[in-house]
C-alpha cells in the first residue's frame, strides 16, 4: 500500500494546466534535492496541496514527534534529519513554487535561501522542529537579499 502512494506521490504528469510542465518539475526537483542534501530523504510531487507551496512528510509522524520531545535536544541537525528521514512534497501549482523554478536558472543563490526557507517552514508546520527561532537566519539572510534588490 504505501509502494502505491508513493508511486502515485512521485507522478508528475497529468498535474493540470496551472501546473509547472512536467520538464521544469523534474529540474526542480532535481535542483531541491540538492539543495537540501543530507536533510530530506527525497522530493516529490503531492497533488493533494492547495493551499500550502511544500510539505514534509516523516514516515511516522507521531512517532517522530514523540522522539522529538524526548531526544530532541541531544541531536543535531545532521542527526535529526538522519533519523527523521524527512520526505519533501512541492505543489506543483503554487505560485511560490513557480517562481522558485524561474529563479534556479537566474538567480541560484537566491533560490537555494527560498527552498532552505520553505523546507523550513514545512519542518516547522509539520511540528518536527522543537525551536522555531533556528529557521529565522535563513529568513533574515531572505530578507536581506530582498532588500538588496536580488
Amino acid at each position: 500500500m504505501r509502494h502505491d502512494k508513493e508511486t502515485e506521490a512521485s507522478k508528475t504528469d497529468d498535474l493540470g494546466p496551472d501546473s509547472l510542465q512536467t520538464e521544469a518539475l523534474d529540474k526542480l526537483m532535481t535542483d531541491v534535492q540538492s539543495t537540501l542534501k543530507g536533510r530530506v530523504q527525497s522530493v516529490r510531487v503531492n497533488k493533494r496541496l492547495q493551499t500550502h507551496p511544500c510539505a514534509v512528510t516523516v514516515e511516522e509522524m507521531a512517532a517522530a514527534r514523540h522522539f522529538l520531545k524526548m531526544h530532541g535536544e541531544r541531536l543535531d541537525d545532521e542527526m535529526r534529519y538522519s533519523v527523521l528521514q524527512p520526505r519533501l512534497e512541492i505543489n506543483p501549482r503554487h505560485q511560490l513554487i513557480k517562481q522558485l523554478s524561474s529563479i534556479y536558472r537566474h538567480k541560484p543563490q537566491l533560490a537555494a535561501l527560498v527552498t532552505q526557507q520553505l523546507f523550513n517552514n514545512a519542518m516547522v508546520q509539520a511540528g518536527l522542529v522543537q525551536d522555531p527561532r533556528t529557521a529565522l537566519g535563513s529568513m533574515n539572510r531572505l530578507l536581506e537579499m530582498a532588500l538588496h534588490g536580488q
